[in-house]
């Protein structure tokens, strides 16, 4: 028999409050922060109308906080909900339209490299520490660097003869 789990684990309701807070400081997320700033916005008000469920990042944040998602599947598809609204209502000619597609790619690739655990998270960071770590090694000059010696030991050695 297993048992169903109730809400995220810490460790995903943290991480998600993290991505969510790196999309809503992208430079082109403005238009999908809070739609309730909108209200004044004919075209936002037409567009509630021909979308059945309209969501933006403080939403997502406060459903985050109220424990509403079971899961990070349904974190994700509310994130995702948000650019395929504004690709479905706007022409894709329009700037709105590109933003949101851009941000969905953006999405997709952090999406793609989520850590499920605490552990697979610390391996993730060594590993870049890890190959940024061998760059560094790699790109020291030592075959062609000209290391002089220090005035101490040239001394001793003359000394000594």
């Amino acid at each position: 028999m297993s048992t169903l789990r109730q809400g995220m684990t810490p460790f995903q309701k943290q991480y998600c409050l993290k991505l969510t807070e790196k999309i809503e400081k992208h430079p082109i997320s403005e238009p999908f922060r809070d739609q309730s700033n909108n209200n004044n916005n004919t075209d936002f008000q037409f567009s509630s109308l021909k979308i059945k469920e309209n969501v933006d990042l403080v939403t997502i944040k406060k459903r985050l906080s109220e424990g509403h998602y079971k899961c990070i599947n349904d974190w994700g598809k509310d994130v995702r909900l948000i650019w395929s609204n504004a690709q479905q209502y706007y022409p894709a000619d329009m700037p709105i339209h590109v933003m949101a597609q851009d941000l969905s790619e953006w999405f997709e690739k952090k999406w793609l490299d989520y850590p499920r655990t605490k552990e697979e998270q610390w391996a993730k960071k060594l590993k870049k520490v890890q190959t940024l770590i061998s760059a560094l090694n790699e790109s020291f000059p030592i075959d062609n660097a000209f290391i002089p010696e220090k005035e101490e030991t040239k001394k001793d050695s003359n000394e000594k003869k």
